[in-house]
């Protein structure tokens, strides 16, 4: 994965002290961290109806 910042992105991640291979390291430990979750997620769907997958989508009526 190739990551490119424009100049303004590269001074806005520059002002939080940071350099723009710091902020690549960690965007990429992100994604490390997250693609499994995010494969699992996709298997579970690809095997559910359309219907579980409304289902599942739908918000809870508690939490709203």
């Amino acid at each position: 994965m190739v990551l490119a910042f424009t100049e303004d992105q590269k001074k806005e991640i520059e002002e939080r002290g940071m350099t723009v291979i710091q902020e690549k390291l960690i965007f990429h430990r992100f994604v490390k961290a997250i693609k499994p979750v995010f494969n699992k997620v996709w298997d579970m769907c690809k095997n559910m109806s359309e219907e579980q997958i409304e289902e599942f989508l739908k918000p809870n009526e508690e939490e709203i």
